[in-house]
């Protein structure tokens, strides 16, 4: 859930957001699928908290994390025991490995 967006309003540029909509199963607002990848506030939070050399963690499955690294969503194995928010990704020469 957007944590800018009350009710149907985001709280930073106090107009509707196109990435809410009405769900009468829950009664409320919620968040489209697409507001992560296309809400540029979102977007501009992430980079602002981003540390330098780090790449982003989109989700974790079946033991292994896809992280976006410089536009594209890679699979790289996770070496931690819970699922980190950013990463340090090493290129080799086939593949990429995390660095822990």
């Amino acid at each position: 859930m957007c944590q800018y967006r009350k009710q149907k309003t985001c709280s930073i540029t106090n107009t509707v957001c196109p990435w809410a909509y009405w769900c009468g199963a829950v009664r409320n607002y919620k968040d489209r699928d697409s507001c992560n990848t296309y809400c540029k506030i979102l977007k501009e939070e992430r980079e602002k908290e981003k540390p330098k050399g780090f790449h982003e963690v989109k989700f974790e499955r079946h033991g292994f994390l896809y992280v976006d690294f410089d536009g594209l969503v890679i699979k790289v194995k996770n070496p931690f025991e819970n699922i980190p928010k950013f990463v340090k990704i090493k290129k080799e020469k086939t593949s990429y490995k995390v660095i822990k």
